[in-house]
């Protein structure tokens, strides 16, 4: 396999994100604004709904599906078999799971909504775990140009649908869930080329068994993060009025554009630890922690005129569990691409510790501080439990890569100048093409 560049594929993702979150950014107004606080909430609810599904039944297959693509091609058939059977399973199970409690669901967390809108959001499972496979496909196989385009794609699709089911045809909370399906859509559709090219077969009980007992490893700390990242969302829908859910969305929307840069390297670094340049690792994280640090600077002085002029003066109190966010998400951030390089280095379960560590404080804080403070509790609550993972996972990776944690949150100097110059050189090329 072709060797590659972290930071410049990283950078072709991180130039194809900023892309697709200005168009998701478009319709996440449309959609707000469409449908208001109560109902942008129970979106929110029922996606939330949909990744808690698939963080944990899908056993962290899709994360081992990327390790063993990523170490031999000739896997590659048998975990395309793998994932499709995995699929249909899952979507006989979200349907079990909507037959027996899906009035229960629209009870607490959707009351005065259709109940049948949370067999839409069975639908989305499956879909939503076969987007994660062909992810993890192309992740694999370095296909980051073809990922970024699906990406852009997607989002374009996502819009398109949002402003003509939500806002031209009023299909209210369901038009918006089918709209954010278009992503996984688009995806799926756009992968199928490659998928056929790469084969289809059964696997074998040995590779079956090997995904499965790499994936569930990975898959406790896959929910111990849901827990992190989203629990907050579904106590609030048990002990909030929905539009407060929505306050809190449309918060946690915006704070998260900080998330860009490490999201983006990690998509990189697992593959390529895997193959066995760990020692890329740590300049990764050095540039990951200085961007994302600058992320949180930028994002704070823009949040506020993204929330108030984007979103509307109605979406106001979300401004306070905002700012409130941006620090914890960028340890949030460096948690993430740590998990990345466990994961690549054959060690999920370490991920998993500390992502459970992190879910337990979310629990904990969560329980404490969002009867009393409600909305202001659940973002603090969700901050000092992003700090606490991020602190941890640093430490053990920099045990694990030999560096001091300390010298992993920013670039140096030297490296700062390497940088610059690459840019400046880039940009020179650019202007005489």
């Amino acid at each position: 396999m072709r060797r590659t560049s972290v930071a410049g594929s990283a950078i072709g993702i991180i130039g194809s994100t900023i892309v697709t979150l200005a168009i998701g950014y478009v319709a996440s107004i449309v959609l707000a604004r469409s449908l208001g606080p109560s109902g942008r909430g129970l979106v929110a609810v029922i996606q939330s709904d949909v990744v808690l599904v698939v963080a944990l039944a899908g056993l962290g297959t899709p994360t081992a599906i990327t390790y063993f693509a990523s170490r031999r091609e000739r896997f590659q058939p048998a975990l395309s078999g793998f994932a499709l059977i995995y699929a249909g399973g899952l979507a006989a199970l979200a349907a079990l799971g909507v037959l027996f409690g899906g009035g229960w669901l629209a009870a607490n967390q959707g009351e005065g909504f259709d109940p049948r809108l949370w067999w839409l959001g069975a639908a989305l499972v499956p879909l939503m775990y076969y987007e994660y496979f062909v992810a993890s496909l192309l992740n694999a196989r370095r296909a980051f140009r073809l990922q970024n385009i699906l990406n852009i794609l997607g989002r374009v699709a996502t819009l398109v649908a949002t402003v003509a089911l939500v806002a031209g045809l009023g299909w209210g909370v369901a038009g918006g869930l089918i709209a954010a399906s278009m992503i996984s859509i688009v995806r799926i559709v756009g992968c199928l080329p490659l998928v056929a090219r790469i084969g289809l077969r059964l696997p074998r009980p040995h590779v079956a068994w090997a995904t499965v007992h790499y994936g569930w490893r990975v898959a406790i700390g896959q929910l111990f993060r849901f827990f992190s990242g989203r629990f907050d969302i579904l106590v609030l829908s048990l002990l909030a009025p929905l539009a407060t859910v929505g306050y809190y969305a449309v918060a946690q929307t915006v704070a998260e554009i900080v998330l860009i840069v490490p999201q983006s390297f990690g998509w990189v670094v697992l593959p390529m630890v895997a193959a066995g340049e760990a020692y890329r690792a740590a300049p990764a994280l050095r540039l990951v922690g200085t961007l994302g640090a600058l992320g949180v600077v930028v994002v704070a002085i823009l949040g506020p005129a993204l929330i108030l002029l984007g979103f509307g003066t109605d979406f106001q109190p979300a401004l306070t569990p905002f700012f409130i966010l941006l620090p914890g998400i960028w340890m949030l951030g460096m948690a993430n691409i740590c998990g990345s390089v466990l994961s690549g280095k054959k060690r999920p379960g370490t991920g998993s510790v500390l992502a459970g560590g992190a879910a337990l404080a979310t629990l904990v804080l969560d329980l404490a501080l969002i009867p009393p403070f409600g909305i202001v509790g659940a973002a603090t609550a969700a901050s000092a439990a992003y700090t606490f993972y991020g602190a941890w996972s640093l430490v053990l990776v920099s045990r694990a890569l030999e560096t001091p944690a300390h010298e992993l949150l920013f670039v140096t100097r030297d490296e700062a100048r390497g940088y610059l110059k690459a840019a400046a050189t880039r940009l020179a090329m650019l202007r005489h093409e």
